[in-house]
């Protein structure tokens, strides 16, 4: 539905937009008061350490996540959502991630991954320039 911003190119994007904003929430540990420890949950929980990604599995890993945000059901009912946010930024990166980040998670763990941030750290900046890795 390209008038909701869901079209093909969307789909493809919506991985990285989704994993992105993701982190984007909440206070992140840099700016936490010194000697206090932020809360279990959410977010700014600090990383253990992350599994390396490897290119292969870096193409891997956006394949299995774009066809999971690619089926008809997830696009139709993230859709009518994002319709919902009209051209409000915030409240669409909240629509992304209340729909992709349940659907990312099993994705994600079967590549050993704790939580979708876990993955987005793993993605380092050599693998974000390669190009298949990008595309």
């Amino acid at each position: 539905d390209a008038a909701a911003g869901c079209d093909a190119p969307f789909a493809h994007d919506l991985a990285t937009m989704a994993m992105q904003s993701f982190l984007a929430v909440g206070p992140s540990l840099a700016q936490w008061p010194a000697g206090v420890a932020p809360p279990a949950r959410g977010p700014w929980r600090r990383p253990q350490a992350v599994p390396a990604l490897s290119r292969e599995t870096a193409i891997a890993l956006h394949d299995a996540l774009i066809s999971k945000v690619d089926e008809p059901k997830f696009q139709g009912r993230l859709a009518e959502a994002m319709r919902g946010a009209a051209d409000d930024p915030i409240e669409q990166m909240r629509v992304r991630q209340k729909f992709c980040l349940p659907a990312y998670t099993p994705v994600v763990k079967k590549f050993g991954f704790a939580n979708v941030a876990e993955t987005i750290m793993a993605f380092t900046d050599e693998l974000n320039a390669d190009p298949e890795v990008a595309e």
